[in-house]
């Protein structure tokens, strides 16, 4: 199961969104930093429809933030 969490900077005024998952479900943790919500979840279910593996398209996310 890939997660999303937010996480908001020292000084409490940048919030950024990490997405986080298992490779495979039940490997070694991969995760990923995104700057908005609407990206994060995106980039969750992307994660989870790949068989918990790094999408190509996740990259394409980044690019749009």
């Amino acid at each position: 199961m890939a997660t999303s969490e937010r996480q908001p900077s020292k000084d409490r005024k940048v919030i950024r969104w990490r997405v986080k998952w298992r490779t495979g479900g039940s490997g070694q943790w991969n995760g990923e930093q995104l700057d908005r919500h609407g990206n994060a979840k995106r980039s969750n279910a992307l994660v989870e429809a790949h068989d918990h593996r790094r999408p190509p398209a996740v990259d394409e996310i980044r690019k749009r933030t």
